[in-house]
C-alpha cells in the first residue's frame, strides 16, 4: 500500500474550498470525499463521484463539480488500478477509463486554460498504457501532449506538477525517469491537496535512491500534514528495522 498512496495518480485532498463553491451540496460533497480518501474508502469515493455527478447534470458546463468529479474518478483509478492497492481491480479500473476521461474532458472544454483536469487526464491515459502496453504507440504521445498543456497553462501550479511528475515514476520502465520525476516533485513542493502524497512519493524516491535520511524527513513531513497517512508511518518502520 506504501506506493499505493504515494504514486500519482492520480490523487490526498486537503484544502475543500480551493474553489468557489455556489453550489448547493459541492462542500459537503468534497467533505465526503476527503474522508474515502484518507482511509480508501472506495465506496465512499464512489459516493462523492455519484454526488459530484449529480451537480454537473444540475449545472450543465460549470466547472466546479466537474472538476471534483474528475479529481474523485482520478482517484478511483488509482484504488482499481494499482496492483497494491486493497481496492484492486483491473476490470473496474478499466471501466472507469471512458468515463473519466469524457468527465475530464468536459471540465477541460469549461476551463480550457486550466492544468489539473489535462495532468489527470494524462495519468488516466498512462493507465490505459498500463493495461494495454501497446497502446503505448498512439497513447504515449497523447500523454507528452497532455503534459506539455498543463505545464503550458500553469507552469508553477503544484497539482499538476505532482500528478506529471508521480506519471514520471510510476511508468512502465521502459518509459520511467527517475529525474524528471524528482525535479517535478521538488518543484511541487507538496500541493494544496495531494500534499502528503506528494512527500510520500518524494520520500519513495529517495529512499529508491539510496538517501534514507532524506527520505526519512519527506516521510515525516508527510506525516505533518496527515498523521494517520499510514504508507509513510510503514516506511518510517522499515527504515529504522534496516539500520
Amino acid at each position: 500500500m506504501q506506493k499505493l498512496y504515494s504514486i500519482l495518480t492520480g490523487i490526498s485532498i486537503l484544502c475543500g474550498t480551493l474553489y468557489a463553491q455556489p453550489f448547493s451540496g459541492l462542500e459537503a460533497a468534497v467533505e465526503r470525499l476527503n474522508a474515502a480518501r484518507r482511509v480508501w474508502n472506495g465506496p465512499g469515493m464512489e459516493a462523492a463521484r455519484s454526488d459530484f455527478a449529480g451537480l454537473a447534470r444540475r449545472a450543465p458546463g460549470a466547472y466546479d463539480p466537474l472538476y471534483w468529479q474528475s479529481v474523485t474518478e482520478f482517484y478511483l483509478t488509482l484504488c482499481y488500478g494499482l496492483k497494491d492497492s486493497s481496492g484492486y481491480d483491473p476490470a473496474r479500473a478499466k471501466a472507469l477509463l471512458d468515463p473519466a476521461e469524457k468527465t475530464m474532458k468536459a471540465a477541460i472544454a469549461a476551463r480550457p486554460d486550466e492544468a489539473e483536469c489535462h495532468a489527470m487526464l494524462s495519468s488516466v491515459t498512462g493507465f490505459r498504457i498500463m493495461l494495454n502496453p501497446l497502446s503505448a504507440v498512439w497513447n504515449g504521445p497523447k500523454v507528452l501532449s497532455l503534459q506539455h498543456d498543463a505545464l503550458e497553462n500553469d507552469p508553477d501550479n503544484p497539482r499538476a506538477l505532482y500528478i506529471i511528475g508521480a506519471g514520471y515514476f510510476r511508468a512502465p520502465k521502459l518509459f520511467r525517469n527517475v529525474g524528471k520525476a524528482r525535479e517535478l516533485l521538488e518543484k511541487a513542493e507538496g500541493p494544496q491537496w495531494g500534499r502528503a502524497e506528494c512527500f510520500g512519493l518524494l520520500g519513495d524516491l529517495l529512499r529508491q535512491e539510496g538517501e534514507l535520511s532524506a527520505a526519512r524527513e519527506r516521510y515525516l513531513e508527510a506525516l505533518r500534514v496527515n498523521p494517520a497517512y499510514v504508507p509513510a508511518q510503514r516506511a518510517l518502520k522499515e527504515i529504522e528495522n534496516e539500520k
